[in-house]
């Protein structure tokens, strides 16, 4: 029912936002997050959005490879952690216009601390202290500021261990990664609501490059990360964005077609603008040269994407390679 409990979470907060029936404070989303919890099960008799993505079914491993994953759950996310590399495999959350809030980034978040998740067993657990002096970022899967809207509880939920993964910082996390980050945001506002996967990717293929961070409680570093969005607005006829992107500084990165040199030596005084006109925006926020095919992300993530869905619209979905949605970045 976790699935299922996040969505009504996010749906009955929604309507109540809309109408103006929500104060601006943690408590009365909290409220509001708890009601819907209570309320799921009567719910699924009325609510065709929910009970249609319940029936596509949470993703699960791919083939015969055998990968536990543990429940990761709060009122506006879900996923699915692993416990060998320690980090969520998928995480997943909702968005619409009425969740999402223009502007920059509320400077309060930053009074919020990363914290090990402590609903995972011990050994699983990761802390804040495994990424210092690692050279990588704490690098949300799901966004802090895609839960601004439902208050401070659910930001703060947001910097729990179980939501981090290791980001390169400059060139990825801060700029092309957050490029993506801010348009699935506009797409939120421009398509209705929208269904947000996001996860790493691990390469086995060279034993030799694994990285970890982390002395105590090793965490493997991903090679790359996905993100898949889907338009839900009509669930009888969903429509899907996929991306990859490496992990890495592509600042230096020699793509082809490039107009400029990637090189950019004046880039970190304004690392934290990922528009920056310092550094050539092909390299930095062109997230558009990393879109796939969803089946491209299950084959390198390994794991399968709404395994109870329809065969023949699933096939579409996971085949096709949707025309890229226009988008407005520069608000959100």
């Amino acid at each position: 029912m976790r699935f299922t409990q996040r969505l009504a979470s996010f749906i009955l907060y929604s309507f109540l936002l809309s109408c103006g029936s929500v104060e601006n404070s943690s408590s009365s989303i909290q409220d509001s997050a708890n009601a819907a919890q209570s309320t799921s099960s009567t719910s699924n008799e009325y609510n065709p959005l929910w009970k249609t993505l319940f029936a596509w079914g949470e993703p699960v491993s791919l083939g015969d490879r055998s990968v536990v994953m543990r429940p990761v759950d709060y009122h506006y996310f879900s996923g699915g952690f692993n416990c060998d590399v320690k980090s969520s495999l998928w995480i997943m959350h909702v968005l619409d216009s009425q969740s999402v809030i223009s502007g920059p980034d509320n400077s309060a978040w930053r009074k919020f601390d990363f914290k090990p998740d402590e609903t995972l067993p011990y050994s699983c657990r990761t802390y804040s202290s495994d990424f210092t002096n690692s050279g990588f970022d704490r690098g949300h899967l799901a966004p802090a500021k895609d839960f601004q809207a439902f208050g401070s509880t659910a930001v703060e939920d947001s910097f729990y261990t179980s939501n981090i993964s290791p980001q390169v910082g400059i060139g990825f996390n801060r700029h092309l990664w957050a490029a993506l980050e801010k348009a699935s945001r506009s797409w939120a506002v421009n398509k209705g609501k929208i269904l947000i996967y996001t996860g790493p990717i691990y390469d086995d293929a060279a034993p030799k490059d694994i990285q970890f961070i982390g002395y105590y409680h090793p965490i493997r570093v991903p090679d790359a990360f996905y993100k898949v969005i889907v338009n839900i607005q009509d669930v009888n006829s969903p429509k899907v964005l996929a991306f990859i992107m490496r992990n890495i500084d592509h600042r230096t990165v020699e793509y082809p077609n490039s107009k400029q040199n990637p090189k950019c030596d004046d880039f970190v005084k304004s690392i934290y603008n990922p528009l920056s006109k310092k550094c050539p925006r092909d390299n930095i926020s062109n997230f558009e040269r990393h879109q796939v095919k969803l089946e491209e992300v299950e084959k390198q993530a390994r794991i399968t994407f709404f395994p109870d869905m329809d065969a023949k619209l699933s096939k579409k979905l996971k085949t096709k390679k949707e025309k890229l949605w226009d988008y407005d970045p520069s608000d959100y």
